[in-house]
């Protein structure tokens, strides 16, 4: 694949994808692959991951298939509009010296869960984990012509869903809503566009 090709399949403008997306649709049963639209369940997932279209381990909102393509032809020189989202937990190395070890992995885990629930019902991608950070893609292949607005959604889901408190010891925490905002810009032109949402923790 060229980089235009790449591009185009990124964009949802590939006629080869397209036509894939249309049959994939018709077999049983979602979740699926959000760039072909695979089926993970139901008897057509059955039959398709046993010719490599089952549901990736390191990103479940892509089959094998696709990543492996990605991953082997790259994305190297590839410029399309893409839209960010980065959600992280607002003092988090205070937060892990109120708790064992154990507890502050189990509260990250219960973030990272909640964030990526609220990235993938918005028709994103969970990109990378770093530290408190989660970092998302929005783009149009994966999530239509209006990725901007839908990244901004995302954002909003994961400080609304982040708002149910939860108990650890030694103390309870909730999650506040800090402001969100997003501007577009062009990968591999300039500064990556970007939602931003970072919901924080107060502890009562």
């Amino acid at each position: 694949m060229t980089a235009e090709e790449v591009r185009s399949a990124l964009m949802g403008e590939s006629a080869r994808l397209l036509e894939r997306r249309r049959v994939f649709r018709r077999l049983p049963s979602p979740p699926r692959c959000k760039l072909c639209a695979a089926p993970f369940a139901g008897i057509g997932g059955l039959v398709l991951r046993h010719v490599g279209f089952a549901r990736s381990p390191g990103n479940p909102a892509l089959c094998t298939k696709c990543l492996g393509k990605l991953r082997k032809h790259g994305m190297s020189g590839v410029e399309m509009p893409v839209t960010l989202l980065f959600s992280d937990v607002r003092g988090s190395t205070a937060i892990g010296e109120q708790m064992r070890p154990a507890e502050f992995h189990s509260f990250l885990d219960h973030f990272y869960r909640l964030a990526s629930e609220a990235i993938v019902g918005h028709d994103g991608l969970v990109d990378k984990v770093v530290g408190d950070e989660i970092v998302a893609l929005f783009f149009g292949g994966i999530s239509g012509p209006k990725h901007a607005a839908a990244a901004i959604e995302a954002a909003i889901d994961v400080a609304e869903r982040g708002r149910t408190p939860r108990r650890h010891r030694p103390g309870r925490f909730r999650w506040e809503r800090r402001s969100t905002q997003a501007r577009r810009s062009w990968a591999g032109r300039g500064p990556a566009a970007r939602s931003r949402t970072s919901p924080r923790l107060a502890m009562s």
